[in-house]
């Protein structure tokens, strides 16, 4: 901020010595920006930052901001794309989606997936990415859109799953690799299993619904990963989870014990069962752009196509409600 700046919260930038040095600006952090409302250091900008360019030209500032407040039965508008699908139904135009195509494997590598009861998990996708550069750092236009959608920048991979969460609707999990024991199971839970949650909260387990690897649980399914299998500074190899549970397998399950969740938000409200291919590709080709690595198959378990339910009506009761041709 150079002299002559004013900042949101009303200080000006004056030229000044400080410790009889001259000081012909100030170095801002985020919360100074107001653009969080705590910061831990300075606002750290990608290389590709040209000194001189005006911070809102950076990053888009000039802009606005939309809150939905949704009614419980419109799940399908908590994504950009939801909203999307939803004003080209209101207008007559053609939605847009990112493209996402399957991802060249490098690596023969898996982790086999099971699901105990499809009443409670009808799809369940996953994948093995090793190679991933732990110095990567998120992008700045991904760590601002995600600011935009009232969300922290924590890592690299928690940002891709978060982003994709906002741009298409489908929660992801992701895994450190190095930290699971075996493959992978969806189960509920038996009385007396304890899990500790990425929250660092430890909780008693009745019949929730559980992720787990070699019997050991690693997750509340569809609601807060473990914190024994997170992933960390240190990450270099990740398991993906991309799952379709079913909204009365998580209902209540996050007020029970007392957690905030995006995914067990819109899970409760129910999410497209056939998104979760898509969501996991979107996520590859995102990590892979952002931190690089190889690739693994998909391990799948469940119904590849959820059932399609037939509805009868009569054409002219169909026009009366929508109240359109």
């Amino acid at each position: 901020a150079l002299p002559g700046s004013k900042l949101p919260g009303g200080m000006e930038i004056k030229d000044a010595k400080l410790r009889g040095v001259d000081s012909s600006g100030m170095l801002c952090s985020a919360k100074e920006l107001a653009l969080s409302e705590k910061s831990e250091g300075l606002l750290e900008l990608d290389d590709s930052a040209l000194p001189g360019t005006p911070i809102e030209t950076y990053l888009q500032l000039e802009d606005g901001l939309l809150t939905l407040e949704l009614t419980p039965n419109r799940g399908d508008c908590l994504s950009v794309a939801g909203l999307a699908r939803e004003v080209a139904a209101l207008y007559g135009l053609e939605a847009c989606r990112p493209a996402v195509s399957a991802a060249i494997l490098g690596i023969e590598q898996t982790l086999r997936v099971a699901v105990d009861s499809a009443a409670d998990c009808t799809a369940y996708s996953g994948r093995v990415i090793t190679g991933l550069n732990p110095a990567a750092r998120t992008p700045d236009w991904m760590r601002e859109k995600l600011r935009r959608s009232g969300i922290r920048s924590i890592h690299p991979v928690v940002d891709i799953t978060n982003y994709v969460l906002i741009e298409l609707g489908q929660p992801l999990h992701a895994f450190d690799l190095a930290k699971l024991s075996g493959p992978i199971r969806v189960r509920r839970a038996r009385a007396g299993e304890t899990l500790k949650l990425l929250n660092d909260d430890t909780i008693k387990l009745a019949d929730e619904l559980l992720i787990t690897s070699g019997e050991v649980p690693v997750a509340l399914a569809g609601v807060m990963g473990g914190a024994e299998s997170g992933v960390g500074e240190g990450t270099t190899a990740i398991f993906f989870e991309s799952a379709a549970f079913t909204p009365a397998a998580i209902a209540g399950v996050a007020r029970r014990h007392k957690l905030s969740s995006d995914a067990a938000y819109r899970f409760e409200r129910g999410v497209d069962p056939a998104l979760h291919r898509e969501a996991l590709e979107r996520a590859t080709a995102l990590t892979l752009a952002i931190c690089g690595g190889q690739v693994g198959p998909i391990s799948f378990a469940g119904a590849e196509r959820p059932p399609v339910a037939a509805i009868r009506l009569r054409h002219a009761r169909l026009l009366a409600l929508l109240g359109c041709e």
